[in-house]
């Protein structure tokens, strides 16, 4: 009778996913037509098809949010006995009612834009292939047919997010971990979320390790993109910065905007210029176990009073924490210009913190 092609989830009601930044490549919005079986034989597995990630928020001004979708249906034979029906089901009870479809160019019918009868779960959340069970039918609805299923991640997120670019990675870091957690509290959305970062073994979504001053990031001169979020995604490599702004960006796809980055520097003391600092050489990263370790300054993410470092994997009360925790040596400058080091004092806060 008539097979799936192509279902769209409505730039309308959702919010586009990028795929993951290719080095050199403009990035890629998945916005339509996020399910595309060309030849109809039930997958997507051929030349020129594909399943792309969606995400929903959760909710929407006036109350839970629901799937929108519209879809094409190409028919076996060209049709002259009257309307075609479809609908669809989905997982947590979400279905698409029994709506008329539309002769479109040839034996393609479509369906148009087209609300769930139910909403989305209050949560964040993760499906790990969204299933539309589509069926069809040509007698008014006394029977029905299956003609194909539909399958993609999709993600709800725990608010509105608030990144300019959703990359695939950031909501996969955010609601797959969020899995579950709704309510008002960010508190159990950050500890979800940092859990990822705190084992050091933060992946991409397609199951590539991050890691924290690799074979990229310690080119000299640095390339611009060790900073970023998109040159961490793009090389799975970066510095400090790429690292916090990774987290903060994780964050922000879940609508928590009230983290900050931070630099921490080595104050002044009487005779010497603080002129940076050795973390400790026994100390892993994100990835590497022996990571370089003179810098002149380190960023990290200030969330309330807890501060992150997501490079490290490790989350402290206050910044003497982090240095106890963190430093061997803090370097100075004199007058001359001479550089001298001294050992951390344990207790001592020899170093200042203030936004990157």
């Amino acid at each position: 009778m008539a097979r799936a092609s192509c279902p769209c989830f409505e730039r309308s009601t959702n919010t586009v996913v990028y795929g993951d930044p290719q080095s050199g490549m403009p990035d890629e919005p998945y916005d339509w037509q996020q399910w595309l079986d060309n030849n109809q034989d039930g997958d997507t597995d051929d030349a020129g098809e594909h399943a792309w990630p969606v995400a929903y928020k959760r909710d929407v001004p006036g109350g839970p949010s629901k799937l929108r979708v519209s879809a094409q249906f190409v028919l076996s034979q060209s049709w002259y006995g009257g309307g075609i029906l479809v609908r669809a089901t989905a997982p947590d009870g979400i279905s698409i009612p029994a709506t008329l479809v539309y002769s479109g160019e040839g034996n393609v019918v479509s369906l148009y834009s087209t609300d769930a009868s139910t909403a989305f779960p209050q949560t964040a959340k993760h499906y790990n292939d969204f299933e539309l069970y589509w069926e069809a039918s040509s007698d008014g609805g006394t029977t029905w047919t299956h003609v194909g299923t539909s399958a993609n991640d999709l993600y709800l997120t725990w608010h509105a997010p608030g990144v300019s670019r959703l990359y695939h990675t950031l909501v996969h870091l955010g609601s797959h971990n969020a899995n579950g957690i709704g309510g008002t509290d960010a508190g159990p959305v950050v500890s979800a979320i940092w859990a990822d970062f705190s084992d050091r073994d933060t992946r991409r979504v397609d199951g590539t390790q991050m890691v924290y001053y690799g074979p990229y990031a310690l080119t000299e001169p640095p390339p611009d993109d060790v900073f970023t979020t998109r040159g961490l995604l793009s090389h799975a490599d970066g510095r400090c910065a790429a690292w916090n702004n990774l987290y903060d960006d994780v964050l922000m796809g879940q609508g928590i905007t009230s983290a900050s980055i931070q630099r921490i520097t080595t104050k002044d003391i009487p005779g010497g210029t603080g002129d940076g600092f050795d973390v400790k050489a026994t100390l892993p990263a994100q990835g590497n176990a022996s990571p370089h370790t003179a810098f002149k300054d380190h960023g990290v993410v200030l969330l309330g009073t807890t501060i992150y470092d997501p490079s490290y994997g490790t989350q402290f009360a206050n910044l003497t924490a982090w240095e106890d925790a963190s430093l061997s040596l803090l370097w100075y400058r004199n007058a001359s210009g001479i550089s001298f080091s001294a050992p951390n004092t344990l207790g001592d806060e020899q170093t200042q913190m203030a936004p990157a």
